[in-house]
C-alpha cells in the first residue's frame, strides 16, 4: 500500500504543477494565444508528458475553471444579506496574493465574448450565476431593513454596476501593480453600501442623506 501511495502523491502533485503554469500561461498569453508547450515548459516536463495528465487545451481549461470555482465556492460567506456582499474583499485580498487567478479570470472573460470559445458558456453562465446571487442577498438585505427599500429590477442594476466597478478596478490593479487594489475597492464598496442605506461617507461619520436624494 505505501508503494502506492508514492506515485499517486507524485502524479497529483505534478497535475497541481500543470495546472498553476497554466493559469499563468492563459492570464499571459490568453487561452487562444497560449499553448501546452508553453504550459509543459514552464513545469518542465515534456509536451508528451503533460497530455498524459491533460489530453488537450479544452480539457486543461476545462479542470482549470472548475478549480477556480471550487476555490471561489470556499471563499463564499455564509451570513446572508449585506455581510455577504461585504464577502467580496475575501475575493480582491486572494486575488492580490494569487494575482495570476484574476489575470487567467478577466483575460478568459474578454476571450469568451466569443460564442465559438471553449470557456463562453462557462464565463456566461459564471456571470449570471453570480450576479444572480448577489441580487438575492441584497433583496435579503432590503427585506430585513438592512437597507433601504428599492425595487428589485433597481437592485438587479446596483448588483451589475457593481460587477462592472469590481472588474474595472482590478483592471486598473493589473496595468498598476503599485495601486493599493484592497483599499480602493473597499472605499467604494463602503460607499455603495452606504448609498443603499441612505447615508453617505464623509470624513467622520456616516451623514444622513437629505430627503427624497
Amino acid at each position: 500500500m505505501a508503494e502506492s501511495r508514492g506515485p499517486y502523491k507524485k502524479g497529483v502533485q505534478r497535475r497541481q504543477e500543470i495546472l498553476e503554469a497554466a493559469q499563468q500561461v492563459f492570464g499571459k498569453f490568453g487561452y487562444v494565444g497560449g499553448s501546452l508547450q508553453q504550459i509543459a515548459d514552464q513545469v518542465g516536463v515534456s509536451r508528451a508528458a503533460l497530455v498524459r495528465y491533460f489530453p488537450d487545451k479544452e480539457s486543461l481549461l476545462t479542470a482549470l475553471l472548475q478549480q477556480w470555482e471550487a476555490d471561489n465556492t470556499e471563499r463564499a460567506q455564509s451570513k446572508p444579506g449585506l455581510e455577504n456582499i461585504r464577502g467580496l474583499m475575501n475575493v480582491v485580498r486572494f486575488n492580490v496574493e494569487h494575482r495570476g487567478s484574476i489575470e487567467l479570470f478577466l483575460t478568459l472573460a474578454t476571450e469568451a465574448s466569443n460564442p465559438a470559445h471553449p470557456a463562453h458558456a462557462f464565463m456566461a453562465e459564471r456571470y449570471k450565476d453570480s450576479k444572480a446571487y448577489f441580487l438575492g442577498e441584497l433583496m435579503q438585505a432590503i427585506s430585513s431593513g438592512e437597507v433601504r427599500p428599492m425595487h428589485e429590477s433597481h437592485a438587479r442594476r446596483e448588483i451589475e454596476g457593481l460587477f462592472a466597478l469590481l472588474d474595472g478596478l482590478q483592471i486598473q490593479w493589473l496595468l498598476d501593480p503599485q495601486a493599493d487594489i484592497v483599499s480602493m475597492v473597499q472605499y467604494h464598496l463602503d460607499t455603495t453600501i452606504a448609498r443603499w442605506k441612505g447615508t453617505m461617507l464623509g470624513a467622520g461619520q456616516p451623514i444622513e442623506m437629505a430627503a427624497g436624494r
